[in-house]
């Protein structure tokens, strides 16, 4: 009964949306008051349908039969036609997607779970360079290979630092940031746009004037699909030498591979600014003595140097002469020939033409990527487990890029584009896992389980708090907007991790520009809630007397007498003290400590510690008025007022280690805030929530001022805001968004805590500490007996298991001394009060 149930329930969704859908086409002739925009629809029916769709799939993980299509594709030849398809979307309850090259990692360009169209801009490509302003205007349908054609038939001294992949779109590549070989000589793509064009939620064409700052800050880094429809980029073309120098050199573990990599993290941020080095790590097979083919890791180094190799070899011996480098090993060309080398095309001239093709050689193969950040160099000893990890996949094609920073990746600012990733960052590494498209969903399954567990490998050795990604390297493992939601506390998991500090004003250029949130995807940026909109005004409305008690100074409103006689507001610091000692003893102190004050005797009161609770709770310090500490009861109220309590930290709070007690708030924090309002109780529930509404905008107020990743609270001051464990479920996911809030890193062991003494998550509530799931707890014991050993070992098991248990494993299993010792270090690490041998 239940499959049929299925089936009925599906045929009856889309005959609804197949007569939107045709409505929709009819809107778009009326729109665009052309009938030639018939031309460029192509609905199910349509016999060229398919091919359009899968021209630009350049993952074919995404263009199985089961995979959603779009009821309609257009391919836009003009701005009318992109805003007659997008009023058209609006009217008739429409998703869009736009897609210019179809790279998207996770095929959001051209997959959703709900009724969509696409916006395939593949024929809005055309690219007009000025060699007078070197400066270029580039339509969003164009690949990146296109544009560096473009510029090489007008000069070949001029460049743009794009990638190096030439069948990506402009589109995402510059809305996402988009890096290449130049990054250290010019910064991003998104550094040297100096304009653009977009069709926003409105159907309005905007540049950069009529959009304003703030959307064209946001489109450069935050992703364009989140404000609208980027049709066209103007770009700062920049100079290069007429000779550049490219090499390769191939190492692997047996030519000292492991140590050469180790040795690069500490020179590739830091070497001269015209010097790019990255490495590409994969296994290949290598002859032994005898003959016989054997798997090893192979590192290329893989460089661009912008100039000739007279310069290279000298500035190579001074900073890398562990590589070993010759002159033998450099090749010399032009820059669009080193565009053709890194693209793996034959360098010459003759053979630019393949820079229009748009579809890539060779065999798609599907893929899974995902990205990191490596701001302290990884330990030579930790090399040995990734290769232990690449050795284990099988059949697929694993591989690892590692891109140096620094020189001027590290001058841009991490706020003067949404791309946060600047000073600090060594290299940025892309994991990724190749397998054949034919191969079963099990076997796709397999490949990607395989990616995620050598992305929680890197995980200690890795950017943190957050674990920094790469917008334009999409991946739906950190985090989605589910259930075609996109709500601000879904949608931050993943946002800080692609923008951090940057997310919060991304979202307010979104509520801004596209406050409905018709322009969404599963990581779309999130507008805020009408609700919070609201805050604002309701802020100004409101007419509180703020009072802020800091345990060393109350500010509040008072009433003061002007000249006239009149009271006027104010306002007034009351400075409120307890020192542990005598008068005698605290003048001194704040005399050389704090003279500004002007504190006198006359100002201080001796008592005993027992009537200091008194006075500091508003009773009389008298010990005769003991008594009313037994009133289980508030005597008085606290009525439409607004208070802030700052508490002084430091001394004993700065000595205790963090992971001392769940509690970690303790060295380098100076003070704790508590926010307060209070309002008469008889006052109507909308009343309330204006008080509620006023206090969450003065908390987002504090944001740039206060803890960041995590902005950090105070569990005893409970606050649902900052998250909950909805709809009665405990999910470790869910937790985790409040959890790092009160807990920061030991969030971790009191989920580890919970599962082992309630599994089965009896004692719960909207904040409470989640179990792990007991999936999870199997799977990591099936890992653990198939291959871990060294840091696996606790991460995959050791985490949710005691250490009896661990050392068992231990014993049936043999390990060699490294790795024996490798393993004590991380339980160590992860169980500090823990003996064991």
């Amino acid at each position: 009964m239940f499959p049929f149930f299925i089936v009925l329930l599906f045929s009856f969704s889309w005959p609804a949306s197949a007569h939107n859908h045709e409505d929709f086409v009819q809107c778009l002739s009326h729109y665009s008051n052309s009938s030639s925009i018939s031309q460029l629809i192509y609905t199910q029916a349509n016999s060229s349908y398919s091919s359009v769709l899968n021209f630009s799939i350049q993952n074919p993980r995404f263009s199985s039969p089961s995979t959603p299509k779009p009821l309609v594709i257009i391919t836009p030849l003009q701005l009318s036609h992109v805003q007659a398809a997008i009023n058209c979307s609006r009217q008739h309850g429409m998703q869009v997607r736009v897609r210019s090259g179809g790279h998207d990692y996770e095929g959001l360009s051209y997959v959703s779970d709900v009724p969509f169209i696409v916006i395939d801009l593949i024929e809005m490509r055309s690219i007009n360079v000025d060699l007078e302003t070197s400066t270029a205007w580039v339509e969003a349908g164009a690949t990146i290979g296109e544009v560096y054609y473009r510029i090489a038939e007008k000069s070949r001294t001029l460049c743009f630092p794009a990638g190096v992949c030439p069948t990506v779109g402009v589109g995402g590549h510059f809305s996402g940031g988009g890096y290449g070989t130049l990054l250290r000589k010019y910064g991003l793509a998104a550094d040297n746009v100096i304009d653009a064009h977009i069709v926003d939620v409105q159907g309005r064409f905007l540049d950069r004037e009529s959009m304003g700052e703030d959307l064209f800050w946001a489109i450069r880094g935050g992703g364009g699909a989140s404000f609208g429809v980027v049709l066209a980029w103007k770009i700062q073309l920049l100079p290069v030498p007429s000779t550049v120098t490219v090499f390769t050199l191939d190492k692997n573990l047996e030519q000292n591979a492991t140590k050469l990599i180790h040795r690069w993290q500490y020179v590739a941020d830091k070497l001269d600014e015209d010097l790019f080095i990255r490495i590409i790590l994969q296994t290949v097979n290598s002859s032994s003595e005898g003959g016989s083919s054997e798997i090893t890791i192979q590192a290329s180094f893989n460089s661009l140097f912008l100039g000739g190799v007279d310069r290279l070899i000298p500035l190579m011996e001074n900073s890398f002469p562990e590589l070993g480098l010759t002159r033998e090993d450099c090749l010399e060309m032009s820059w669009i020939e080193s565009i053709l080398y890194f693209a793996g095309f034959p360098s010459e001239e003759e053979s630019m033409g393949v820079l229009l093709n748009r579809t890539v050689s060779g065999v798609l193969l599907s893929y899974k990527a995902k990205s990191d950040y490596v701001r302290k160099p990884i330990p030579e000893a930790a090399f040995e487990g990734i290769w232990e990890k690449m050795y284990e996949e099988e059949v697929g094609r694993a591989i690892l890029i590692f891109s140096p920073y620094g020189a001027r990746m590290a001058e841009i600012s991490e706020s003067e584009t949404p791309f946060p990733h600047r000073a600090g960052n060594i290299y940025k590494i892309q994991h990724l896992i190749y397998w054949e498209k034919e191969q079963s969903s099990v076997e796709s399954q397999r490949h990607i389980s395989w990616m995620r567990e050598l992305y929680a490998y890197f995980t200690p050795y890795v950017s943190k708090n957050p674990r920094a990604a790469y917008m334009n390297y999409r991946d739906l493992d950190i985090g989605v907007n589910s259930n075609n939601i996109t709500s601000y506390t879904q949608s931050s998991i993943w946002g800080i991790k692609y923008f951090k500090n940057n997310f919060n004003r991304l979202v307010h250029v979104k509520t801004r520009v596209d406050p409905t949130n018709f322009f969404r995807n599963e990581q779309s940026i999130p507008p805020l809630s009408s609700r919070v909109k609201k805050t604002v005004d309701s802020a100004k409305r409101a007419r509180y007397v703020p009072y802020v008690l800091i345990y060393v100074f109350i500010l509040q409103t008072v009433n003061s007498s002007s000249g006239g006689g009149g009271g006027e507001i104010t306002i007034q610091a009351s400075f409120n003290s307890l020192f542990l000692g005598g008068v005698d003893r605290l003048i001194p102190l704040m005399e050389s400590s704090f003279p500004e004050l002007g504190l006198t005797r006359e100002d201080c009161l001796e008592m005993s510690w027992i009537e200091s609770i008194l006075y500091f709770a508003g009773f009389p310090s008298e010990e005769e008025s003991l008594g009313v500490l037994l009133n289980k009861t508030a005597s008085g109220e606290e009525v439409g007022r607004a208070i802030l309590i700052f508490s002084p930290y430091g001394a004993r709070m700065a000595e205790i280690s963090e992971s001392e007690t769940p509690f970690p708030h303790r060295a380098g924090n100076i003070y704790k805030i508590q926010h307060l309002i209070y309002w008469e109780k008889e006052q109507s529930s909308v009343e309330s929530q204006r008080h509620i509404s006023w206090m969450r905008e003065l908390y987002a107020y504090f944001t740039p001022y206060v803890s960041k990743n995590p902005r950090a609270a105070y569990m005893n001051y409970r606050d649902l805001d900052i998250g909950v464990n909805s709809n009665n479920i405990t999910s470790y996911t869910q937790s985790s968004i409040w959890g790092i809030k009160y807990f920061k890193n030991n969030f971790n062991r009191l989920v580890h805590v919970k599962t082992r003494v309630d599994p089965t998550n009896f004692f719960r509530n909207e904040q409470s500490i989640p179990p792990l799931s007991s999936r999870v707890k199997k799977t990591d014991s099936f890992s653990c007996k198939c291959k871990l050993f060294g840091h696996q070992l606790v991460s995959h098991w050791g985490k949710y298991l005691n250490i009896s248990s661990i050392r068992a494993m231990i014993m049936i299993g043999s390990v060699n001394s490294r790795k024996l010792q490798d393993l004590n270090v991380h339980l160590r690490n992860s169980f500090p009060n823990t003996k064991y041998p």
